[in-house]
């Protein structure tokens, strides 16, 4: 039983995790930013299994150095180029940053049911390995 219910929330969880990698892939590739792609692909790998505390910790780090970044004043992205420059379809600062919130929407909540899982399942003995779940 418990073995059980551990698989399906292991499958609710991967489709979550889905719908969440492919919403930043998406999103990202809207800027042409070298820098946010090398961000995206340093993050990347770390999608698997078992590295939940790192994907958790990866994912606040970046919700709130994004959101730094954002704000500020200059309006430059990390690698120092404006914004309005680095996207293709838009041209006015304020529409990038309204494309750049549903990014960091999205690692907001991806960090939040990370943290959550964690916790649920630290407790138990269940073991996650490439995706599939092995209990002891």
């Amino acid at each position: 039983m418990g073995a059980r219910l551990a698989a399906e929330a292991q499958q609710e969880l991967n489709k979550e995790l889905v719908k969440g990698l492919v919403s930043i892939q998406l999103s990202f590739s809207i800027f042409e930013s070298p820098c946010i792609r090398k961000i995206f692909n340093q993050i990347a790998p770390h999608f698997q299994w078992p590295h939940w505390r790192m994907i958790a910790t990866t994912a606040t780090q970046l919700y709130y150095e994004f959101k730094q970044k954002l704000m500020d004043k200059a309006g430059r992205l990390p690698n120092g180029t404006p914004l309005c420059a680095s996207v293709n379809r838009w041209t006015t600062k304020d529409q990038a940053q309204s494309c750049f919130a549903i990014v960091l929407q999205w690692i907001d909540r991806m960090s939040y049911v990370f943290h959550k899982t964690l916790v649920a399942f630290e407790v138990s003995t269940t073991i996650f390995m490439r995706g599939e779940v092995i209990v002891k």
